[in-house]
C-alpha cells in the first residue's frame, strides 16, 4: 500500500481516531506518520486487517503462522475460513454492511487456530467505506476450555457413579443449591428451585435438624466445615442417612460467605456397619461358648448336687447352707446368661452410668478362658475413677476385642495388661488432634508384648476389612472404632515391631457422674390379695412364678399362650387387677395378647417379661402402664415390680 492510500485509509478510520491518530510531535522531533502506524500494526498481538465491501483483504498486519501477509493482499477473506464457521463469518459481514453496528464472534481457521473477532464498519460521509476486522489468538483458551469439559464431564460422570450430589449455601443471599444427583438424594423437584436454608433443614429428620444448622453455622463462623452425618425423611416414609462433606469460601475480611461441598447417600453403608457390627459380637460369642458352657456345666453340677442333697437331709440348718450354695451357683449361671444377652445384643441395651473398673473386671473373668496361662493378665485400676455414660454390652465387646488381638499376637506367650486412668484432653493435644473434643476422659490401656504392627499397616487397623491376620475377617477393630466414636471418644494404636502393642480406649466422663450417689437400699416387699392372670408357656417357669405370688397373698389364675390369655381376660368377673405375660408364646405372643387385653380394658395395669430385647422394642407402642422384666430374675423383684404396677394404677 503506497503513502497515498494510506493516509486516505487513516482520514476513513474515524471511529478509531482516538487511538490509531499518530502522537502530537515533540519539538524537533520528525516522526513519519505511515511509518509509525505501520510499525504500530505490526508489533500488534491482534491479526489486524482491512477488508473492502466485498470481503477482500485490502491490508493485514500479519497471519499468525509464518506466511508473509502481504502474499494475502486481493484474497478473499473467507477462503482461509472452514466451511462450518464461513457462513458465520460471511453473516457479520453482512450484519456489519446493514447494521454499521460492529460485530463480534469466535472462529476457526484453516490453520487450526481460534479467533476471537471482532468486525467494525468504517463510514465517510455515512456510507461504509472499509471493514476493520481486529482478530486475537484465543487457540489456548479454547483448548483449556476444552480440556475443563473433559474433566467436568467426567466429574459429572464419576459423581454420577458413585451417587455423591453437589450443594452450595450462599450466606449472604441464603439461597441452597442442590444439584440433579443431591435433588434425587433429597426426592426434590427438578423445576422447584427456591431453597433457603430452612427449607433445607426441614428435609433433614427432626432428631438430628438442629445438629446440622449448629455444624453450619458453625462453619461460617470458624471457617472449617466437618464431615456431617445425618437422616433426611423422604415423603414416601422412608429414611435415608446423609454423609456431607463441604469446604467454607471466605470473603476478604476472612468470614465465611459460601458453603460448597458434596453428598453422598450411606445408608446401604450404615446396614452394612451394623451387619459387621453383629458380626463381630457373634465371632466374640463364638470364641467365648467354649469356656461358658464348661462353666455352665460346673455351676449345673453345683446347683443339681446341692438340692438334692438338700431333698434328701434332714438337718435344716444343713439344708438352708446347701440351698444357699445352690442359690449362688444359679445366680452367678443368670449373670454369665447377662453378659452373653449383651455381647448378642438380645439383652436390652440402655444407656447407663458405667464404672469401666468394674465392668473391665467383669469382663475379664470371661477373658480368662480366651487367654492360655502363658499369657499373663494384669488389671491395674486407678482409684476413684469417675464413671462413663454408654453402652455397657458394647464397651465390653471393645474390650474382648482388644484383648484378643493381645492374645493373638503373642503366640508363645508374654504380658496383657489392661490399665485405667483419668486424663484431662486440651491444649497441646488438641492442636496435634483438632477433631477431639477438649474435656476429661477415662482412659484403658491394652498392651501387650506380641509381635507387633508393621508401620505401612499402623494407618490401616481401623479400616472394615483390613487384618495382618491369617485368618482375621478385619471386622473386629472397625467395629471397636466406630463403638467409641458413637460414645463420643476415640481411639490410638502405638506399636513397634517385635515390642508389641498398645490400644488406647478413650471415653468421655459423664457431666451426670456428680449426681449418682450409690445404690438406693430396697425396703421390703409387700404382698396383697388383688387377682393376678399369669400367662407363661413353659411349665416349670409358670409354677415358680405362682409359687412366688400365691405365697405373697395373690390371688392367682393361668394361662399356657396368648390366646388362653385373652380368652380368660374377656371371662374374668371381676375383672384382672394385672396381667403378668411372657413376651414369646406359641399361638399369640404377650405383645399381641396384650394389646388385644388393652382393647377391652385400656387401663389395665401389665407386666411385659422376657430374655430378649426384641420385646422392648413393642412395649413403647402398648401405651402407659406396661413395665418390661428381663428374664431371669429373683423372687423379690418380681414381687416388687407387680406392687408398684398395682399400687401406680
Amino acid at each position: 500500500m503506497d503513502r497515498e492510500a494510506l493516509d486516505r485509509l487513516i482520514a476513513d478510520l474515524t471511529s478509531l481516531k482516538q487511538s490509531l491518530a499518530a502522537p502530537a510531535p515533540h519539538p524537533g522531533l520528525d516522526v513519519d506518520r505511515s511509518e509509525w502506524l505501520s510499525g504500530l500494526l505490526a508489533y500488534s498481538p491482534d491479526v489486524i486487517s482491512i477488508l473492502d465491501l466485498e470481503g477482500r483483504l485490502i491490508y493485514l498486519s500479519r497471519t499468525g503462522t509464518d506466511v508473509d501477509p502481504r502474499s494475502l493482499h486481493g484474497h478473499v477473506a473467507a477462503e482461509y475460513i472452514p466451511v462450518p464457521y464461513r457462513e458465520r463469518w460471511l453473516d457479520a459481514l453482512a450484519r456489519a454492511l446493514v447494521t454499521k453496528q460492529a460485530q463480534q464472534l469466535e472462529l476457526l481457521s484453516t490453520m487450526a487456530l481460534w479467533w476471537e473477532t471482532r468486525i467494525i464498519p468504517i463510514e465517510r460521509d455515512g456510507a461504509v467505506t472499509y471493514l476493520l476486522s481486529i482478530a486475537k489468538d484465543i487457540t489456548a483458551q479454547k483448548r483449556a476450555e476444552a480440556e475443563l469439559a473433559v474433566r467436568d464431564a467426567q466429574l459429572r460422570l464419576a459423581l454420577e457413579a458413585s451417587g455423591m450430589g453437589q450443594w452450595s449455601w450462599n450466606v449472604e443471599t441464603d439461597t441452597v443449591v442442590l444439584d440433579a444427583a443431591a435433588r434425587r438424594v433429597f426426592a426434590w423437584p427438578e423445576q422447584n428451585d427456591d431453597l433457603k436454608l430452612e427449607s433445607f433443614l426441614g428435609l433433614v429428620q427432626s432428631e438430628d435438624r438442629e445438629r446440622v444448622k449448629t455444624a453450619l453455622l458453625r462453619a461460617v463462623e470458624k471457617g472449617e466445615y466437618p464431615d456431617t452425618t445425618f437422616r433426611i425423611a423422604l415423603a414416601d416414609g422412608a429414611v435415608r442417612w446423609i454423609l456431607s462433606k463441604g469446604q467454607v469460601l471466605k470473603d476478604e475480611s476472612g468470614k465465611g460467605r459460601e458453603l460448597v461441598g458434596g453428598m453422598i447417600d450411606i445408608t446401604d453403608g450404615k446396614r452394612t456397619e451394623a451387619q459387621l457390627h453383629r458380626s463381630q459380637k457373634l465371632e466374640a460369642i463364638g470364641q467365648l461358648a467354649g469356656g461358658v458352657a464348661h462353666d455352665f456345666n460346673n455351676l449345673l453340677v453345683a446347683i443339681l448336687g446341692n438340692l438334692s442333697l438338700a431333698r434328701e437331709t434332714p438337718d435344716d440348718e444343713e439344708r438352708g447352707t446347701l440351698l444357699a450354695e445352690a442359690l449362688a451357683a444359679g445366680n452367678r449361671a443368670a449373670e454369665l446368661t447377662r453378659q452373653l444377652l449383651a455381647f448378642s445384643t438380645r439383652q436390652p441395651v440402655d444407656q447407663e452410668m458405667i464404672d469401666v473398673n468394674l465392668m473391665l473386671g467383669d469382663t475379664l473373668k470371661l477373658l480368662r478362658r480366651l487367654v492360655p496361662e502363658s499369657v499373663k493378665m494384669d488389671f491395674i485400676g486407678a482409684h476413684r475413677l469417675p464413671r462413663v455414660l454408654g453402652d455397657r454390652g458394647q464397651l465390653e465387646q471393645v474390650v474382648v476385642n482388644l484383648c484378643v488381638n493381645a492374645r493373638d499376637a503373642m503366640p508363645h506367650g508374654g504380658k496383657l495388661a489392661i490399665e485405667t486412668e483419668l486424663v484431662l484432653v486440651n491444649g497441646r493435644f488438641r492442636d496435634t488432634h483438632p477433631w477431639v473434643r477438649a474435656g476429661r476422659y477415662v482412659l484403658v490401656s491394652v498392651t501387650d508384648t506380641g509381635v507387633g504392627i508393621p508401620p505401612e499397616a499402623l494407618d490401616h487397623v481401623f479400616e472394615p476389612f483390613f487384618t495382618t491376620k491369617a485368618q482375621g475377617s478385619g471386622l473386629g477393630l472397625a467395629t471397636a472404632y466406630g463403638i467409641v466414636r458413637r460414645h463420643g471418644g476415640f481411639m490410638h494404636v502405638y506399636s513397634e515391631v517385635g515390642k508389641g502393642t498398645t490400644f488406647k480406649v478413650y471415653l468421655p466422663v459423664s457431666a451426670r457422674d456428680a449426681a449418682d450417689v450409690g445404690t438406693k437400699v430396697q425396703g421390703p416387699v409387700r404382698g396383697g390379695s388383688e387377682t393376678i392372670l399369669v400367662a407363661e408357656d413353659e411349665p416349670r417357669v409358670r409354677a415358680v412364678v405362682v409359687r412366688i405370688l400365691q405365697r405373697a397373698g395373690y390371688r392367682v389364675i393361668t394361662a399356657e399362650d396368648g390366646e388362653e390369655a385373652v380368652r380368660k381376660f374377656g371371662q374374668q368377673s371381676p375383672p384382672f387387677d394385672l396381667v403378668l405375660l411372657d413376651a414369646v408364646m406359641p399361638n399369640k405372643g404377650g405383645t399381641e395378647a396384650l394389646a388385644e387385653i388393652r382393647s377391652q380394658a385400656p387401663t389395665v395395669a401389665a407386666i411385659l417379661c422376657s430374655g430378649y430385647s426384641d420385646s422392648l422394642a413393642s412395649v413403647s407402642t402398648l401405651g402407659e402402664g406396661v413395665t418390661f422384666l428381663p428374664k431371669p430374675y429373683e423372687p423379690d423383684e418380681l414381687l416388687r415390680i407387680v406392687r408398684q404396677r398395682l399400687d401406680a394404677r
